[in-house]
């Protein structure tokens, strides 16, 4: 899994996740929180590659407990296809 912060033209801070394993239409989805996932993007509008320092800490905080939980679910996705 690789992923990337971003934010959309309304100010909105993402996580762009690409994985075939967790998003496997599109390849990478827009990640806001547990809620609110975009896979393709679709939905969110024009945005912009962000760099780590340039995000809020409350921001950050979140963007990262999303990160972990799908990197667990990732994991676990591989090791049920390893069985």
């Amino acid at each position: 899994m690789e992923a990337e912060y971003v934010r959309n033209e309304y100010g909105e801070y993402l996580l762009l996740v690409r994985s075939e394993l967790l998003f496997p239409r599109w390849g990478f989805a827009l990640v806001y929180d547990d809620t609110f996932t975009y896979e393709g993007g679709i939905g969110v509008g024009n945005w912009v590659k962000v760099p780590e320092e340039r995000i809020p800490h409350g921001t950050l905080r979140r963007l990262k407990r999303v990160r972990e939980r799908l990197e667990k679910i990732e994991a676990e996705r591989m090791a049920e296809c390893e069985d």
